[in-house]
């Protein structure tokens, strides 16, 4: 099966490593190291450097999970 958009196919016969970018400044995971566009495609690039076919972009900043008891408000 392929996944084909914007010019681009991704082959889904196999696994694939996706890259989590951050570009938020508030974001708590790296502490909004990557929200130029420099910083951005310098870790973007060693994302796909180090193996990564897709690379996610977070442009929103959400609360970091809370823990316990939490996952049953979802459902």
């Amino acid at each position: 099966m392929k996944l084909t958009a914007q010019g681009s196919t991704l082959d889904l016969s196999h696994p694939h490593v996706m890259g989590i970018l951050n570009v938020t400044p508030d974001s708590f995971s790296d502490g909004g190291q990557h929200n130029s566009l420099v910083e951005a495609l310098k870790h973007a690039n060693a994302m796909i450097n180090a193996g990564a076919t897709i690379i996610d972009v977070g442009g929103e900043s959400t609360p970091a999970w809370r823990g316990r008891g939490e996952h049953r408000r979802g459902t």
